[in-house]
């Protein structure tokens, strides 16, 4: 739905600078400047919050996988230590410790991997407020 307001927000902002080409009048050309720039503004800000509702959707999703997956490893660490016959619960605890901590590394690197490289639809999108706002 905000997609269709700004996009109308957008063209009466057009709409007024045309009308203010053709009369001289500067105010109204100003206003339609303005108008058209909010509009573009609250689009830009509507995308960067979609971005950041999927990207947290998919996060949640991530942390669901890691989570199932260090439970297997753990299972499968209390299996071996039982085919071992290494009853003593210590020895459970430390494989599935040990599992649990790759676990935890391996994410640890991804997220800086990923943070190492910013978005360049964000990038994009800071940018292109930034000028809006500028002008």
């Amino acid at each position: 739905m905000s997609d269709i307001s700004n996009g109308a927000g957008e063209l009466a902002g057009r709409a007024k600078q045309s009308v203010g080409d053709l009369t001289g009048n500067e105010d109204l050309q100003a206003e339609g400047q303005i108008e058209e720039v909010k509009a573009k503004v609250k689009q830009a800000a509507s995308d960067v919050s979609d971005r950041a509702e999927d990207l947290a959707e998919s996060a949640e999703d991530k942390v669901a996988e890691v989570a199932d997956r260090a439970s297997e490893l753990g299972h499968k660490a209390a299996d071996t230590a039982g085919d071992l016959h290494l009853d003593d619960k210590r020895v459970t605890v430390a494989l599935a410790a040990a599992g649990v901590a790759l676990v935890v590394v391996l994410l640890t690197r991804r997220a800086a991997k990923r943070t190492a490289r910013k978005h360049p639809v964000a990038r994009g999108t800071v940018k292109g407020i930034g000028r809006a706002l500028s002008s």
